[in-house]
């Protein structure tokens, strides 16, 4: 089976959505006596139940455990409810559905121990029904489920030994019958609940137009699971072709979270080719942390071909890795950029690694005279907002001519919620020659609720 971890996109499976393959749900515990029933048959059982409970037990697949609400799918790396220090028993599943009038509403299931929720109304046993018919039935009553209800069967399902679902999920997916959600937990189980290379069926789901748009960003995120490189080359087919916008940003997305061979250089052509689809690219090379996308932002960077609004996009991701290697890149990409808004970006970028030497860098830029005003203004502004150059920054006002530079410092000393700035401002409004400068630090200490501001403030009303 696969191993390794999956990353769910916000609102791409509703199904308790958590990084590392964890899915949730919870029961209260309880037991109730049962009526035996005359058949073991999941549907029939159910179909003619007006309200109340059907309990069944079957084998699961070998490697399944659980500890009443948890279960765990070893062999998929795959978890369900809220893991404990308990020991994990292997064992046959045992099954509880609410019904109203020949529907499920509620489904539960646990593993190991002989155990069942609380229920509520009669209770229909139908006993140790064989794992196969089990499976089926379940994914037949997902059909007809509430959307929850028709989640927690389809996983039910997949807990079942002795059978390939890939089919079967397939026919649920397709069907218009379930609700949404349900059809989106097939896909989901298809690519994860299966020992099959589903890649192509998952590339035929997301390409196909009868198909909800959330059931085919559901295929598309499978495809990004598949562990060989098939699910990776039907992602890059989706991002090229014409399919929907939304469909070919969540494919490329989802590319920027694989490993396989060519996907670097295929994001930034994407990034230098398409207007569409190009951000999205930019931003899944930053995703893709490897030395060779970060090589391929930098070369966005530099590139003056590139669209402006992509090479600020490369050079803000850069800046979110924190790299040592940024800095210095930043740093001497910096005088040849030709466009202000870059330069700019550079700025911010090199506040966000935050490291002494982007700090050091950003002051030398401040007191840079050939540098124009507005760009140092930036920096020093940045300088506040990261921190850790506190003692640095008062000490910039006394050396600073440029009376655009000192309304800057003025208005950092402000922001600092520190004592040494409140005393700067302080300073600056009792020694300061330039009377508008003086009248901007009072103002920024009338902001102020520091009881030594106000003091000063009355005083200085006061004399």
């Amino acid at each position: 089976g696969r191993a390794g971890r999956i990353s769910l996109a916000p609102g791409l499976f509703s199904q308790r959505a958590v990084p590392m393959r964890h899915l949730f749900v919870a029961a209260v515990a309880g037991v109730l006596g049962a009526i035996p029933a005359g058949a073991q048959d999941l549907t029939d059982q159910v179909s003619q139940v007006e309200r109340g409970v059907v309990r069944a037990t079957y084998q699961t697949r070998p490697g399944t455990c659980g500890t009443r609400d948890n279960i765990q799918l070893v062999t998929q790396d795959v978890h369900r409810g809220r893991w404990n220090d308990e020991p994990c028993i292997e064992g046959p599943a045992f099954l509880q559905l609410s019904v109203r009038n020949g529907r499920v509403v509620e489904s539960h299931v646990r593993v190991g121990r002989a155990s069942w929720p609380a229920a509520s109304g009669p209770i229909t046993d139908v006993g140790l029904v064989p794992a196969p018919a089990a499976a089926r039935d379940l994914l037949r009553l997902a059909e007809s489920a509430s959307a929850d209800s028709g989640e927690d069967l389809v996983f039910a399902a997949v807990l079942a030994d002795s059978i390939e679902l890939a089919a079967p999920l397939l026919r649920l997916a397709r069907s218009s019958a379930p609700t949404t959600d349900t059809r989106k937990a097939a896909v989901f189980w298809l690519s994860h609940g299966t020992d099959a290379e589903v890649a192509e069926e998952l590339e035929v789901l997301a390409m196909d137009e009868g198909l909800p748009m959330d059931v085919r960003e559901a295929a598309v995120f499978g495809l990004s699971q598949e562990s060989d490189h098939g699910g990776a080359a039907a992602l890059k087919r989706i991002a090229q072709i014409g399919a929907p916008t939304d469909l070919r940003e969540n494919a490329v997305f989802w590319l920027g979270q694989t490993d396989a061979p060519d996907i670097v250089a295929f994001l930034e052509a994407l990034a230098r080719e398409s207007d569409a689809l190009g951000e999205n690219a930019v931003f899944a090379l930053s995703q893709h942390d490897s030395p060779e996308a970060h090589a391929a932002l930098e070369a966005l960077v530099v590139d003056r071909s590139v669209a402006t609004e992509r090479r600020e996009n490369a050079i803000f991701w850069l800046g979110q890795g924190g790299e040592r290697e940024t800095v210095s890149f930043l740093a001497a990409v910096y005088p040849h950029l030709e466009i202000e808004d870059l330069r700019e970006k550079v700025i911010f970028s090199m506040a966000q690694v935050g490291t002494e030497t982007a700090i050091d860098w950003l002051m030398a830029l401040a007191g840079d005279a050939a540098e124009p005003v507005a760009l140092r203004k930036n920096a020093l502004f940045w300088v506040g907002q990261t921190g850790g150059a506190e003692g640095r920054l008062l000490e910039a006002y006394d050396g600073v001519q440029d009376r655009e530079l000192k309304q800057q410092l003025i208005f950092v000393y402000s922001q600092m919620d520190d004592a040494d700035a409140l005393a700067k401002l302080m300073d600056i409004a009792k020694t300061e020659r330039d009377h508008d400068l003086r009248e901007n630090a009072v103002f920024w200490l009338g902001q102020s609720d520091d009881p030594a501001a106000l003091a000063y403030l009355e005083d200085l009303i006061t004399n």
